[in-house]
């Protein structure tokens, strides 16, 4: 389907006009916040992130957190986005995160790292690494626990009860 362009709209050959897409990174109104800069202060407010995540398994859940984020993008910066592409972009954002936080643990075994060529190359792969690591990091990896006792195994006496297995 080919699209013809029409001052700022486009119409496909159905002659239907389109609204055309910005990026998220150039759709600021009047020079206010892009949509990634009004996703990145959602995520980033108290818990937010967390009831994104949370709603993973709850259709309809995800349909309310996204609609109340395409209504934050209205009043904050009357910008007007589609729910699913919210939802995606999220999506997008954690998977940038993810792959830089794996990097950062193969590299060093530390989330926590200050080595520069390692932040570097993770800020590369997440450019919203400093954001975001404070935000999605202790909700999604959980730190373990090494416990450490200092009980030496050692194999304990034959007894009489135990199987030698020799026939």
């Amino acid at each position: 389907m080919s699209t013809q362009s029409t001052n700022n709209r486009t119409a496909d050959t159905t002659g239907q006009p389109t609204r055309r897409r910005f990026g998220w990174e150039q759709d600021g109104v009047n020079g206010g916040l892009t949509s990634i800069q009004l996703l990145l202060l959602w995520m980033t407010g108290q818990g937010n992130y967390a009831r994104w995540w949370g709603s993973t398994f709850d259709r309809r859940e995800r349909e309310d957190v996204c609609t109340e984020i395409q209504e934050f993008f209205q009043i904050q910066g009357n910008i007007r986005r589609d729910t699913r592409d919210i939802n995606h972009k999220i999506l997008l954002v954690r998977r940038s995160y993810v792959e830089a936080h794996e990097f950062v643990m193969h590299a060093t075994g530390n989330p926590l790292t200050q080595e520069p060529m390692v932040l570097g190359y993770a800020r590369r792969v997440c450019p919203y690494w400093d954001l975001l690591a404070p935000v999605i990091g202790p909700l999604e990896y959980q730190p373990v626990e090494v416990i450490e006792d200092n009980v030496t195994l050692t194999d304990p006496a034959p007894s009489d009860n135990d199987s030698t297995n020799t026939s």
